[in-house]
């Protein structure tokens, strides 16, 4: 067993550390790391969700159990955080980011790649619905909670989010992957075996870009709320996860496992790019997705186990 969890999660989190030592050896020229991010979100990362979801055996409807087992641990870890740091007396906007933070897991960099390794391409499926909603509903959600209190203002930021959302490169490739999905299209062999070669590029490129991001946004100043932000996000946000997906709804076994395994991971750079219209909550969401991405590979090791001989 603990070989079997290694063998899984020392590659994943093993690509972060060299990322990591990378960046803090100055190895690449200033701004690679963020080169390297857009040549993920914009290219790699939409074009393997293409290539996964075009020629998947798709279920035939929407698995409603998986979405609420899922979003519905990450609404309550997201509450549970945001009540509490208020109650420590931090604004709103740090509320919010921090509640944002200890709910929104890096399914792409991190997610991605712990299920490949874990669960195979059975486990992408699953992963890709999640994905499909995940993005929009969370920024929509913090957007409206941070922006103006006025109806106007709230509005404003619900349009521009989704007017974001409709342009997201993510959502783009898994649309057009649905699309020839449902159409039954077949790419021709020549441009077909590019799209994977690219494909098989952004597992190892995510992992190692996830390790510069850190390097580069770093740790802060320790606080209690950052603790607390860690252990909502790496313990219970998986926690009513699992007992959702293995005690409330009739998921699939595999597919209960890669919910409770996408919640174990830490959050991902959305978290900080979210908090930068707001300075004062950067600090928090910055440290917190530093501090969560080491600690994980502790904890996703432990979750892993746990599923495993379950």
């Amino acid at each position: 067993m603990l070989q079997t969890v290694v063998s899984i999660v020392l590659p994943v989190f093993g690509l972060v550390g060299v990322g990591f030592v990378l960046g803090w050896l100055e190895f690449f020229p200033e701004g690679t790391g963020r080169g390297l991010e857009n040549y993920l979100h914009r290219f790699a990362l939409p074009l393997l969700i293409f290539n996964a979801v075009s020629k998947a055996n798709l279920p035939d409807e929407p698995n409603w159990e998986l979405w609420i087992a899922y979003f519905a641990g990450m609404y309550m870890a997201w509450a549970l955080t945001q009540i509490s740091l208020r109650s420590m007396g931090h604004e709103r906007a740090i509320a919010v980011i921090g509640g944002f933070t200890a709910a929104f897991s890096n399914m792409m960099l991190i997610g991605i790649p712990l299920v490949v390794s874990a669960y195979g391409d059975e486990g992408l499926i699953p992963l890709f619905l999640l994905i499909s909603i995940h993005l929009p509903f969370a920024a929509l959600l913090a957007t409206v909670m941070i922006e103006g209190e006025g109806a106007g203002g709230k509005a404003a930021a619900v349009a521009r989010t989704f007017a974001g959302m409709l342009r997201h490169p993510i959502l783009l490739g898994l649309a057009t992957g649905l699309a020839f999905n449902l159409l039954d299209l077949k790419l021709p062999a020549v441009p077909d075996r590019m799209i994977s070669w690219i494909a098989e590029s952004a597992v190892p490129c995510a992992l190692v870009a996830m390790g510069l991001a850190v390097r580069r946004t770093g740790l802060g100043e320790l606080s209690g709320a950052l603790f607390l932000v860690a252990f909502a996000k790496l313990v219970i946000h998986p926690a009513i996860v699992y007992g959702l997906g293995h005690w409330v709804f009739d998921l699939p076994p595999v597919w209960a496992n890669v919910v409770v395994l996408i919640a174990a991971c830490p959050p991902g750079l959305n978290a900080y790019l979210m908090a930068l219209p707001y300075p004062k909550a950067v600090p928090l969401a910055s440290a917190g997705v530093s501090l969560t991405t080491g600690l994980a590979v502790i904890t996703v090791s432990v979750w892993l186990t746990f599923l495993l001989a379950h």
